[in-house]
């Protein structure tokens, strides 16, 4: 088991600053994640701490937060913060 792990990353395969960069891009421009919902979820797949400090800052560098948060809101069906049951229920649904 050892030698094939060792031959992978040899080869690129297994790559945690790759892996990590990449699933951060993917979660910003299609999912508009936002930076601790990424980094949480590197954690949760078990992406070493300073890997996902590294990766998720070079790709969260320039981006406004707010805006991937108006996206999120405006995709899951909230025009405003006073539209009434569906902003409480989405507000409640992110803690």
């Amino acid at each position: 088991m050892e030698l094939i792990v060792v031959r992978l990353k040899d080869q690129g395969y297994l790559n945690d600053a790759k892996y990590a960069t990449a699933f951060s891009s993917y979660r910003r421009d299609n999912e508009k994640f936002g930076r601790m919902r990424v980094v949480n979820d590197l954690k949760a797949k078990g992406v070493h701490g300073e890997v996902i400090e590294k990766a998720v800052s070079s790709v969260y560098d320039d981006v406004k937060e707010e805006n991937l948060a108006r996206a999120y809101l405006r995709r899951n069906g909230c025009r405003s913060p006073r539209t009434g049951i569906r902003s409480r229920r989405l507000a409640s649904s992110a803690n």
